[in-house]
C-alpha cells in the first residue's frame, strides 16, 4: 500500500473522532453553561466553573493528541466556540433552579 493511501486511511478515523469528541464536548459545555448562567450568584457556580475548566483542558488534550499542529487545533477550537455561541444564542439556556427540591417518593 502506498504511503498516500495509508495516511488517507488514517485521517478519516481521526476526523471522525474529532467530530465525535467535539459534539459530545459541545453538549457538555452547553449544559455547564446553563448551570453557570443559572447559578451566577451562588456557591455552586465555583464548582461548575471548576468542572468547566477541567472539561476544557481534557478537550484541549484530545485535540492535541488528534491534530498535527497548533493551526488545525486553533481552527477546530474556533469552530467549536462559534458552535457553542450559536447554540446558546439560538436555543437560549435552560434555567436551573438554585432551590433544593425534594424527590417525590
Amino acid at each position: 500500500m502506498s504511503e498516500e493511501n495509508n495516511t488517507g486511511a488514517r485521517k478519516f478515523p481521526k476526523t471522525l473522532e474529532i467530530a465525535a469528541e467535539s459534539v459530545s464536548f459541545l453538549l457538555v459545555q452547553y449544559f455547564l453553561a446553563c448551570f453557570m448562567l443559572s447559578m451566577r450568584a451562588g456557591l455552586v457556580y465555583i464548582i461548575v466553573f471548576a468542572a468547566n475548566v477541567f472539561v476544557l483542558i481534557k478537550y484541549g488534550e484530545t485535540l492535541a493528541r488528534l491534530t498535527d499542529g497548533p493551526m488545525p487545533r486553533a481552527a477546530i477550537f474556533a469552530l467549536y466556540l462559534a458552535a457553542l455561541a450559536a447554540s446558546v444564542y439560538f436555543f437560549g439556556y435552560f434555567p436551573v433552579s438554585p432551590e433544593r427540591a425534594e424527590l417525590p417518593l
